[in-house]
Order: C-alpha cells, then sequence, then structure tokens
C-alpha cells in the first residue's frame, strides 16, 4: 500500500535527521550536563541519554502516525460511545496548557523551517484520499506529530522541567536545519506514483455560524444611491454578450430568448464545452496536459506582451487618461470594458485573448456593483479596469494565483473599504490615499505583478502608521503595548541566556531563583535606557556566585572579604532602582550573608572543588549578548508587570479580552493557528472590520494595530472607550465557536469569481 511506503520513508527520514541533531554539539553538551548534574542519571552513561531521547522519540511518533493514518480525512473515526483505554483513541493528550502551548510553538517552527514540501505534502495527500479540499489536518505526517514525540521523548529524560525545556529548544533549533529532508523522500515517492501537488481551487464561501448578516443590505453612508443588484447585471451581461437579452423588464429572472442549438455561451468557447467547466479549469492551475480547456497552451494568453494588437490598444485607454468614472443617477458605474468590447475583441489575436477580456469585463460587473463596497472604493476600483486588463493579458498566472500581488492589492483595497462610513475620521484619509494609489497606477506604463506589488507593499505601510493615529487612545495603546513587548523580549532573552548558562552549575537553589528571576529583572530594567549599567550587572553575576563556592585557601578568602562590600552595595542599588521593596532587599542580603559566612567556613577534610573567578566570569561572558538592542522584540509571553508599567507611563486604558474571551488565557499567544483558522488568521490585518461578540453582546471592532509577529491585536471597539487588547490565538478560537465574523463576508477578488460561476451555471441550466 503506498501509504505504507510513505510511512517507512517518513520514519526512515525522521530517525535520519534527529541522528543528526543529537550527535550536534550543542546538544550533545546539553545531554552531558544532564548525565554529570541530575539525580536520575548516573555517573558514566551520558551517552545512553541521547540514545534513551532517540528511542522515545520513535516510539512515540510511530504510535501517533499509527493513529494518524487511521483518522486521515476521516477514513476511520470513533464513536463517543467507544470505551476509553490508556492507548487514547486521540492524538491529543490530556497535557498541561503549557505543554499544548509550547508544541504548538514547536509545529509552528517546524511548519515555517519546511513550509513548501509540507505544503505540497499536504496537497499530495489530499488528491491520495481523493478530496477536493486540501486540510494540513487531515495530514497524517504534519509536523505535529514530530512536536509531539519531541516533547514526549524529553519528558521521559525525567530531568528538571527547566533543563528539559532548553533542551527541547536546542533540539528544534538544530531540527529545523533538516526538517525539509523527513518531507522530500514522501513528497518524491508520491510524484513518482503519479500524484502531484497540484489540485483544483475550490471557491467557496468563508462562513462562521452566528452573526449572520446579509451581504447586500442597506448601503453605507459612502454608497451613494441603490445601484442594482451585482448578481443581476452579471447575469445581464452574460445573456447579452452569449446573444440571448433577457424579456424587456426581466433583467433579473431567466425568461430568455431560446439558445440556437449547439450556440456556446462566448464566443471564444468551441461547441460542446461547457462554460462552468472551462471557467473552473482557467481560475485553477493549468492541467498537466499544459492546455487550458479552450485548448490554447497558457503561454500564449502573455502574447500581447510581445505588442500584440490587443493589449496595445489597451494601453492606449490607459495613457493620457484619468479614467474618471461619471455615476448616474441610478447608482451606476459605467463598465468600459464591456462598452468597448466589440471594438476590443476585434483587436483580440486569438481566442485566448477574448476569453481574457470577456473575464475580466465580467469581473468588474461584479465589483462595481458591489454593496458591501461603499460607492467611492468602487468608483476607485472601476478605474483600474483597463490597468487589470493590460496585466492579464500580460501575465495569465492572475487567474490561478491566489497570492498574485493584483488580486492581493483588490482584496486589500475592499476588506479595508468594508464598514467605512461619513462619520469615520479613518474614511477621508483611506480614501485620499486610494486615490493616490490607484493614480500612481494608472501612470504606471510597466504590464507585470511588480507594480501591484510595490502599491500594495505601500498601502500597507500607510496603514500600519497612519490607522492608530486617528484614535488618541488607540495611538497610546500601542505605545505602551510596544514598549511592554521590548521590555518582555528583553526580560525573556535575559531570563532564557541565565538558564542555560546555571543549567551545568552547582550553586544554592536560592541563588539559582534569585539571579533567574529578580536579578534578571534588575538587568532587563537597566537594559532599557542605560546600556552601561546593564552590562555591570551583568558583570556582577559570576562574582555573586564565585563569592558562595567554599574557599579553601587563605588567598580565595582573602579575596572574598574584599568583594563583599562592594557586592552589597551593587546589589542593593541594582535592586532598589529597579523598584523592588526593602523586604526583598534585605532577604537578599541576609541570604548573601549566611552564604558568605559559610563559603569563608568549608570543610577542611573534604577537599572541594573551588573554580577561579576568571573562569566562572568567562562562563556568563555570553550574558552580555542577550541585553544588546535587538530589531526582534518577538515574546511569545507579554509579561503582565511589564504591561501595566506601560499602561501606567503612557496614561492610558486597556480592555484585555483574552481572560473575558477565554477566561485563564495569561498572554500565550499561539503562533500556530489552529487546522482549518489559517484562512482567518491571514484575514486578520490591520484595518479590517469585524463583528466580535463581547460577554453575550455582537460589537462592531476595527483591528487598530498588530504586532511585528502578529501574536497580538489592539482593536477599537464601537461604543467603548478604551480599546482593545486580544491574541491572535484567541480571536481565531472566537471564529471557530460562531462569536465573530469579518463585515466582509469574502476576500474581493472570491466572492467575485464565486458569483461569476454561479450566473454561469444558472445560464448553462437555462439552456438545457
Amino acid at each position: 500500500m503506498l501509504l505504507n511506503a510513505c510511512k517507512v520513508d517518513f520514519l526512515r527520514g525522521y530517525a535520519s535527521a534527529l541522528e543528526a541533531v543529537l550527535s550536534g554539539e550543542q546538544v550533545r553538551i546539553l545531554l552531558q550536563s544532564i548525565q554529570m548534574q541530575s539525580p536520575a542519571w548516573q555517573e558514566g552513561v551520558a551517552r545512553d541519554a541521547g540514545k534513551v531521547l532517540a528511542q522515545e522519540a520513535l516510539a512515540s511518533i510511530e504510535k501517533l502516525l499509527s493513529r494518524s493514518l487511521q483518522t486521515a480525512y476521516d477514513s476511520f473515526r470513533p464513536s463517543f460511545s467507544m470505551p476509553s483505554t490508556l492507548d487514547s483513541l486521540s492524538l491529543v493528550e490530556h497535557s498541561s496548557v503549557e505543554e499544548n502551548l509550547r508544541i504548538d510553538e514547536i509545529t509552528a517552527r517546524l511548519t515555517n523551517a519546511a513550509e513548501d514540501e509540507i505544503r505540497d505534502l499536504n496537497a499530495r495527500i489530499a488528491k491520495l484520499f481523493e478530496q477536493e479540499e486540501i486540510r494540513p489536518r487531515e495530514n497524517p505526517f504534519r509536523p505535529y506529530l514530530i512536536s509531539r514525540s519531541l516533547v514526549t521523548a524529553t519528558g521521559a529524560l525525567g530531568v528538571e522541567e527547566d533543563r528539559t525545556q532548553v533542551l527541547a529548544a536546542r533540539i528544534v533549533d538544530a531540527l529545523t536545519e533538516v526538517v525539509w529532508t523527513i518531507y522530500r523522500p514522501v513528497n518524491s515517492l508520491l510524484e513518482s506514483s503519479g500524484i502531484d501537488a497540484n489540485i483544483e481551487l475550490r471557491i467557496k464561501h468563508l462562513h462562521s455560524p452566528g452573526l449572520e448578516r446579509k451581504a447586500d443590505g442597506a448601503a453605507s453612508p459612502l454608497t451613494g444611491a441603490a445601484a442594482p443588484a451585482a448578481s443581476e447585471r452579471l447575469l445581464e451581461m452574460m445573456l447579452r454578450m452569449g446573444g440571448r437579452l433577457p424579456v424587456a423588464g426581466q433583467t433579473s429572472s431567466l425568461a430568455l430568448a431560446p439558445a440556437e442549438p449547439g450556440h456556446a455561451l462566448f464566443g471564444w468557447l468551441p461547441k460542446g464545452l461547457q462554460a462552468e467547466e472551462t471557467l473552473r479549469q482557467f481560475f485553477a492551475s493549468p492541467p498537466a496536459s499544459g492546455r487550458w480547456g479552450i485548448g490554447m497552451p497558457p503561454a500564449q494568453l502573455g502574447a500581447g506582451m510581445q505588442g500584440g494588437a490587443l493589449i496595445d490598444a489597451v494601453r492606449a485607454q490607459i495613457q493620457g487618461k484619468t479614467q474618471e468614472l461619471a455615476v448616474d443617477a441610478d447608482g451606476v458605474i459605467p463598465n468600459r470594458i464591456l462598452e468597448q468590447r466589440d471594438s476590443l475583441v476585434a483587436q483580440a489575436g486569438n481566442v485566448a485573448e477574448q476569453m481574457v477580456l470577456d473575464i475580466i469585463g465580467m469581473l468588474f460587473e461584479y465589483i462595481l456593483c458591489d454593496k458591501m463596497l461603499p460607492l467611492e472604493v468602487r468608483v476607485q476600483l472601476g478605474r483600474l479596469q483597463f490597468v487589470l486588463l493590460k496585466a492579464a493579458l500580460a501575465d495569465p498566472s492572475l487567474f490561478s494565483r491566489a497570492d498574485h500581488a493584483a488580486c492581493l492589492l483588490f482584496n486589500r483595497v475592499s476588506s479595508l473599504g468594508c464598514g467605512l462610513s461619513q462619520d469615520d475620521p479613518w474614511s477621508e484619509k483611506f480614501l485620499t490615499e486610494i486615490r493616490r494609489v490607484v493614480g500612481e497606477l494608472l501612470r504606471d506604463e510597466s504590464d507585470g505583478e511588480p507594480a501591484f506589488a510595490f502599491h500594495l507593499h505601500a498601502l500597507e505601510a500607510f496603514v500600519v502608521k497612519e490607522l492608530p493615529l486617528v484614535d488618541e487612545n488607540a495611538e497610546r495603546a500601542v505605545s505602551a503595548v510596544e514598549s511592554a513587548e521590548r521590555r518582555s523580549a528583553c526580560f525573556l532573552r535575559i531570563t532564557r541566556k541565565m538558564t542555560s548558562i546555571l543549567l551545568h552549575m552547582e550553586i544554592d537553589s536560592y541563588l539559582q531563583g534569585f539571579l533567574t528571576g529578580p536579578w534578571t529583572r534588575v538587568i532587563a530594567h537597566a537594559a532599557r535606557d542605560n546600556q552601561k549599567k546593564a552590562e555591570g550587572l551583568c558583570n556582577l553575576v559570576p562574582k555573586l556566585v564565585w563569592s558562595t563556592y567554599p574557599k579553601m585557601t587563605r588567598e580565595s578568602r582573602q579575596q572574598l572579604l574584599g568583594m563583599i562590600p562592594a557586592l552589597v552595595t551593587d546589589l542593593r542599588a541594582g535592586l532598589s532602582e529597579a523598584g523592588l521593596g526593602e523586604d526583598v532587599q534585605e532577604e537578599v542580603l541576609n541570604w548573601m550573608m549566611g552564604a558568605h559566612r559559610q563559603a569563608l567556613r568549608p570543610n577542611m577534610q573534604q577537599p572541594q572543588h573551588e573554580p577561579e573567578l576568571a573562569q566562572v566570569s568567562g562562563e556568563f561572558s555570553v550574558l552580555l549578548l542577550a541585553i544588546a538592542p535587538s530589531p526582534d522584540n518577538t515574546a511569545l509571553k507579554l509579561d503582565l508587570q511589564y504591561l501595566n508599567e506601560a499602561l501606567q507611563e503612557f496614561k492610558v486604558g486597556l480592555l484585555d479580552l483574552d481572560p473575558v474571551l477565554e477566561p485563564g488565557t495569561l498572554h500565550f499567544p499561539s503562533r500556530h493557528i489552529a487546522q482549518g483558522g489559517q484562512a482567518i488568521s491571514l484575514r486578520l490585518q490591520t484595518g479590517v472590520n469585524l463583528e466580535l461578540e463581547i460577554e453575550g453582546q455582537p460589537w462592531p471592532v476595527r483591528i487598530m494595530w498588530q504586532s511585528a509577529g502578529g501574536e497580538r491585536l489592539i482593536l477599537k471597539v464601537d461604543g467603548k472607550p478604551l480599546p482593545a487588547l486580544i491574541s491572535r490565538g484567541v480571536l481565531c478560537n472566537q471564529f471557530s465557536v460562531g462569536r465573530c465574523r469579518f463585515v466582509e463576508n469574502q476576500p474581493l477578488c472570491e466572492r467575485a469569481i464565486q458569483s461569476l460561476m454561479e450566473t454561469v451555471e444558472k445560464v448553462e441550466q437555462s439552456r438545457t
């Protein structure tokens, strides 16, 4: 069986990758440290720690994989009435929240590291199971299995939690470099068996249960006069193109003139072929034969770039004109492509160009009267009719690539435009910028995708910079959260570095807790605005550690006695400047006094190793790297102490939605969104309008800001004075349970194509 062969290749690849990772220098050192210092291991068997870890990881993943192969694409799902056993019927075990978050973090890193291979494998697995929709969660070889097996294996070593986490982090660091080698053989095997990674595009509405609203509801204050429904105009246009005008006064009905026998719906469609099937092929990736449904090789679609008559005619329409569109009294925006269709068809060099011309015209027929968009936004997009037609003639991939810059730009403008109103202070800023972008595109003489990509990037930068400025509270909240992120990230870097250094040192547990807790905060506090002071506090750490070791010689005792006054002074000053109270200071100094007293009176009958101060200082030299300024301020956990400090400094309040929507959440935003939520997560961009249920009531909200890594978002809740902070994972979860929805129910290009396909289907059915 093919899946069994894939399983063998996957396990072989995982074993090889794991062997390479465990033999790496950093991982070997950590395993040796565990061997030497953990009570769970006996001296002299350090080599076996890696062996045990590998055995546990392979055993765990084999068990998980067997279960995963059973449940892929619902081929086997156990009933809830089936008895539970120790060999759980679920891949998700009952583990702590922290462990699940750690697994999510590892899964996201592995997925990003082998993105191309995993994406192809997701598609091939879907095709193997004869599925039309790709669901990464159903891939039995998904990275989650690797993450779970690693966490299980490191936990099986039986060592302290801190050491387990550091070891797992180092393993994952190394594994990200080679994880692609696990998936490449599986993809190669499936490809050699005739299973490619192309799946026909399946366009469907994104639906969230609950909070329903009609897409063609009341017009926005910016919409103007009521225009005909998009579906009606598209249907009328299609019937006119097919030579079958509707009965007078019945523009939205199917009371049509009889179709001529054998006559195709479109002039470019050969007799005997269905328009719906041909268009579905056109909007998907080209078939293996390299030919579209009209029998035209896709390369010929771009022939206009070499100077075809049609693309020259389109350029002439753009050059020297502003492409202003006058809206008539009925609120109708003119479709220039439809108006000039006959003359443009005469310039077409082949049926492929006719097809592109008609498809762009039909898509704009929907866009120009899409009631989800304000009138001014539709007018500005309408000015780009010939610009998009030129791009489509030059680059046929525009129709089959959802990530084409032209499609992304239209979708982004639409997502920002939905929900605008005249009393919205953001509206005029946004519309002014859209007019500028459209004007620049009209003046751009290039034909390809880069122009759209450039202006998409510029629009995104404008939104990120300008949107928070329209609301004073949101602006202050953004500054406060960004400050808290920088502080949290610095604290996290210092904590991780301090913990990794102390792992292989034998020091008192109180001192270890002090250095990785309060003193780390002292260093992080100084690093905000005084790098030199922070370096001095870092250099104090090896002195503190060395001062507690038993002093076996007279010279070392004299050295310690000379150091104590300065140590006490520097300790007290650092603790005081960081805002730690007198009680904390006295506790630390009292403990230090006792530790020094014990160090100065060692048991001379049991000689102990006494390292030199220079040796200890060398161990901590890398600590300075953690306080260096870093462009990466991403913190998995937003430290609440730093957040509260920043909110007070910027004099702003903030509604914390995480514990409101998911009680118990403490700002642990998962970078890996649950399966099925990726499409939602990608649409959660700055400026997008949502409807979110808060404490049982739906509220209109707008995303005002998101962190550099996208983990956290600030929302403006209509009707509430304070902005709101929410984690990305928590917000995505609200969609899955029906408590949140997009005001724009579907991206513009997808809903335009969807409407086109539905209209074609109606017309085809009327012909039978």
